[in-house]
């Protein structure tokens, strides 16, 4: 899925999760949801201020109607996107804490934008809600090869997913427990970017809560 870096920091991080009492369990882009219902659309407000169209956005199936003028912060507020190619969308009222971070695996630099890295660990760190995303590709290339996706809660939890763009394909929604605040703020102290990638990657190993949706390929959403 997405790929792995193990800079020699990075086992002083892990301790620290670790010791915190974080437990690892198994591992969205705002747009166009094609799935049945009342369509709406919604804005996402960036961290400068900017504001974007989040596509039309549908009554999800099942339950009660979901809030999608109200904050994302139950399930009903996520979805896969068309064909699982995209990122997870947000339905609900939704905001963009941080710029997507540019992720490169097999280069030189392995963050191309080292504030959107700040930024993301500024935000996991005070639970600023909004939608965080690492959007990787290869070495020499353009094109996304896989993405993780991050919608933090002021309470300490996240709604975070994972896939591939070239396989259209994303593993289950799944909201789970933030580790601890401190971690963050250690890792705002690294001055690595590898390792700090690894840490804003560390927001997809808290406790499970909850599954939102599951994991979902290409003709089978």
């Amino acid at each position: 899925m997405r790929p792995t870096y193990t800079p020699p920091s990075f086992l002083v991080l892990a301790a620290l999760l670790l010791g915190a009492g974080a437990c690892t369990q198994p591992k969205g882009d705002l747009g166009d949801d094609e799935s049945d219902g009342n369509a709406d659309t919604t804005t996402a407000t960036t961290s400068s201020g900017e504001t974007t169209m989040t596509g039309e956005t549908t009554t999800p199936t099942g339950g009660e109607m979901c809030p999608l003028d109200e904050a994302a912060d139950q399930c009903c507020c996520f979805a896969h996107s068309a064909e699982c190619a995209e990122p997870t969308q947000v339905l609900c009222e939704a905001t963009v804490a941080c710029d997507d971070i540019q992720a490169v695996f097999g280069g030189d630099v392995p963050v191309l934008n080292p504030e959107a890295l700040e930024c993301a660990l500024t935000a996991l760190r005070d639970r600023t809600p909004g939608q965080i995303r690492v959007m990787y590709s290869q070495a020499m290339s353009d094109t996304v090869s896989s993405w993780l996706f991050l919608y933090v809660q002021a309470d300490g939890t996240v709604f975070e997913n994972e896939g591939t763009g070239p396989d259209e394909y994303a593993l289950a929604l799944v909201h789970r427990s933030l580790p601890p605040a401190d971690v963050f703020e250690q890792c705002l102290l690294e001055p690595d970017l590898a390792a700090r990638l690894v840490c804003v990657e560390m927001a997809s190993d808290g406790e499970q809560l909850e599954q939102c949706l599951p994991s979902c390929s290409t003709g089978a959403p």
